[in-house]
């Protein structure tokens, strides 16, 4: 009532000045005393009933607006509807609102449901048994009336899902374990149940087993809503959209690679190199998409040579149920990018053309930068594994070749102190034990162009022997690179080339990287 009360003490007071009336004048007209009506105004206290019906009366209102009570709509759609809402809004107080609800409708699933998330919610949140408690029962309610259930997205497996987190907020494991298990349908719960296990200290290798499937089918999902989201941008012209969700994803497959040789996820990075192609061109950056589709056509080529659809080669994965992957886009990679562009504009089909005319597609031209002096080591994978000490020999050989205005010797000692340090790395690719490969990377503290946060990831060089180019190599090398700018608590990577280095600028644009500016440099003799 306490709310009740407050409006009916605002609303004298607003109907009694609207009227230009004192304490005093309105008293008399109703027979009391000044104080009584200070009281009320107050919210001290409340007028008898008879004189509530004469202010209303007086004042010419309803007594439902005098009191300032508005009803409530009761019916079950809207009952639901403010029961959903008060999840949101955190409002504890909505739980006997809810309980009135399921008494008055205890055979509905949208009632029954809609209270049984709430004390779902505030469970989880405040650990608080009871609701805790009460949000099993009213879930197993739910579960009863399934049949009524309209939305496809909810399913006895899903309820019982949430029911299992009540157990295990509960220190019930067993019982949530047991749940998880007889109700995970397609896998929907193996990261839960590898969470589980390994939270109470169970058996490390059951949950390894659930984690790798849990991992399996994240990346599978990843993929089909990037694919999903690249037909939406391109439907809706939105090519900045698609432009960015492109160079999100590539970075991040490349990311789960395990190794440089071939897998399922290569064919899927020329795929989205085509789908990078298609927003480049249709943003009228024609350069742009014909380096994509080469960057494309060299991905799908190294992978049909070889192709493997093994789960294991991702990493994280040592053994799988899901052995191998699978899709509907093509026999080959080749064939999958081809479907991707199948009905887009003849002059994006035509510049693929012109790559599966190729009988090798190009490996991304070597980027030439300065050499800075100041800049050193890191971190990363198998191959591209990084170079230590002991490797600046073979550092300074592909460096010369990269750099051949300076000697071997001096690249050498150059090398030999910045594999010591730790804020820069050296990358190198080995073929049969020969370097044939490497890229250089370090922390940049100062500006760099274009960035916004420091320190930044810098590609200071990479380079790539004729021989081992159309492999991916080059990309694999950059890969690298971004992994130990991540791990260095970096949230940006940036590079520089000459301004007629179209190669290079073909070869940045090919992997992710966007113009941030051009500027001309200024030297003065003192």
């Amino acid at each position: 009532m306490r709310r009740m009360e407050m409006r009916l003490a605002e609303n004298i007071r607003m109907h009694r000045k609207q009227l230009s009336l004192t304490r005093e004048q309105f008293a008399e007209t109703l027979g009391v005393t000044a104080g009584a009506v200070y009281k009320w105004e107050a919210g001290l206290s409340v007028p008898e009933l008879d004189l509530i019906v004469e202010m209303a009366d007086f004042f010419e209102v309803s007594v439902d607006a005098l009191l300032g009570y508005q009803m409530k709509d009761n019916r079950m759609n809207a009952v639901v509807e403010r029961l959903w809402k008060a999840g949101g809004s955190r409002d504890h107080a909505a739980l006997s609102e809810a309980e009135k609800a399921v008494r008055k409708y205890p055979h509905s699933f949208d009632v029954v449901y809609a209270a049984a998330f709430l004390y779902y919610a505030f469970g989880t949140e405040t650990r608080k048994e009871p609701w805790l408690r009460r949000a099993i029962e009213l879930l197993d309610s739910a579960r009863l009336l399934l049949p009524q259930c309209t939305d496809s997205r909810l399913s006895e497996s899903l309820l019982c899902g949430r029911i299992a987190e009540m157990h295990e907020l509960l220190g019930e494991t067993d019982r949530a374990l047991e749940l998880l298990k007889a109700h995970n349908a397609g896998g929907q719960f193996d990261e839960l149940i590898g969470i589980t296990l390994l939270s109470h200290r169970k058996n490390p290798e059951e949950a390894n087993a659930y984690l790798e499937q849990g991992l399996l089918q994240a990346v599978s999902s990843l993929i089909r809503g990037a694919i999903g989201y690249a037909m939406l941008f391109d439907r809706k012209d939105d090519s900045a959209s698609g432009l960015e969700m492109m160079r999100w994803i590539i970075p991040a497959l490349e990311g789960l690679k395990k190794t440089g040789e071939p897998n399922y996820l290569d064919k899927m990075i020329a795929v989205f190199h085509a789908c990078l192609a298609i927003f480049q061109f249709k943003s009228g950056d024609r350069e742009g998409a014909a380096a994509s589709l080469g960057e494309a056509g060299t991905i799908a080529r190294a992978f049909d040579a070889a192709p493997s659809y093994e789960a294991n080669r991702l990493k994280y994965v040592r053994r799988s149920e899901m052995n191998s992957a699978h899709d509907a886009l093509g026999e080959t990679a080749l064939d999958a990018v081809a479907y991707v562009l199948h009905d887009k504009e003849p002059a994006l089909r035509e510049l693929w053309a012109e790559v599966c005319s190729r009988e090798e597609a190009p490996e991304p031209a070597r980027h030439r930068v300065p050499l800075r002096p100041e800049e050193a080591p890191g971190d990363p994978p198998a191959n591209p594994c990084r170079a230590g000490i002991a490797d600046a020999a073979a550092v300074a050989a592909l460096a010369c070749e990269l750099w051949p205005e300076h000697s071997v010797e001096e690249m050498e000692e150059e090398f030999g102190s910045l594999l010591a340090r730790e804020d820069a790395a050296v990358f190198l690719y080995r073929e049969r034990g020969e370097a044939v490969a490497f890229a250089q990377c370090q922390l940049r503290h100062d500006y760099v162009e274009g960035t916004e946060s420091s320190p930044v990831g810098y590609l200071e060089g990479i380079c790539v022997r004729e021989s081992a180019r159309r492999q991916g190599v080059a990309r694999r090398l950059l890969a690298a690179c971004e992994d130990w700018a991540r791990e260095k608590g970096c949230a940006e990577f940036a590079s520089d080339c000459e301004v007629d280095n179209t190669d290079s600028q073909r070869f940045h644009r090919a992997v992710g990287f966007e113009e941030a500016n051009r500027i001309v440099a200024y030297v003065k003799r003192l």
